[in-house]
């Protein structure tokens, strides 16, 4: 069941819901845009709900992308939200856009406990699947913050299918390989 079972609604057609099989009630969360649009996120109805997570493609994308499983002896499923869901998506294109173009990418913004470290492995997850062998180097302005970012990527190493690796120190940081210097996307 743990294998087969992705995300779980529950709804009483007033308050409709999505989670995961291991997800406390808590963290059922509502779907609140079809399209990514934040313009009336205050309420989510069933329609918006079912509109903007059902989607033939979408919800296959969201299977396939935006869902993982973390953990040792008890493992959890992780589904990503609606605002991680587009934020991410919108990241992809822009980076591919700024590969392509001038470089610039721009700022992945979310507030506090809103999920930016899972929507940061569900980036680094997807951004493989679009540009060719891309390196992700992540700086953070705290060390707890560095630690934090670094647990989650490691906790994730076989949804991202490789091994997060932390620089300790800045001389760590120093770009030597000129291949590396002028072909890298650094996000």
């Amino acid at each position: 069941l743990f294998t087969a079972c992705q995300m779980l609604v529950i709804s009483d057609m007033a308050d409709t819901r999505v989670g995961t099989i291991t997800a406390p009630l808590d963290r059922y969360m509502e779907w609140k845009t079809t399209d990514g649009s934040y313009e009336s996120t205050a309420f989510a109805d069933f329609e918006t709900f079912f509109n903007g997570i059902f989607e033939k493609h979408r919800v296959i994308d969201i299977i396939a992308n935006f869902t993982l499983t973390m953990g040792g002896d008890k493992k959890i499923r992780i589904l990503a939200g609606y605002h991680q869901y587009f934020a991410v998506k919108k990241a992809v294109v822009r980076a591919q856009d700024a590969v392509a173009g001038d470089g610039k990418i721009g700022v992945f913004w979310h507030t506090q406990g809103s999920g930016k470290s899972l929507s940061m492995v569900f980036f680094a997850h997807l951004i493989q699947k679009y540009l060719e062998s891309p390196t992700i180097v992540v700086i953070t302005d705290r060390n707890d913050l560095d630690d934090q970012l670094f647990g989650q990527f490691t906790r994730c190493a076989k949804f991202l299918r490789q091994q997060a690796v932390q620089a300790r120190r800045q001389r760590q940081m120093c770009i030597r390989d000129s291949y590396f210097h002028h072909h890298a996307e650094i996000l």
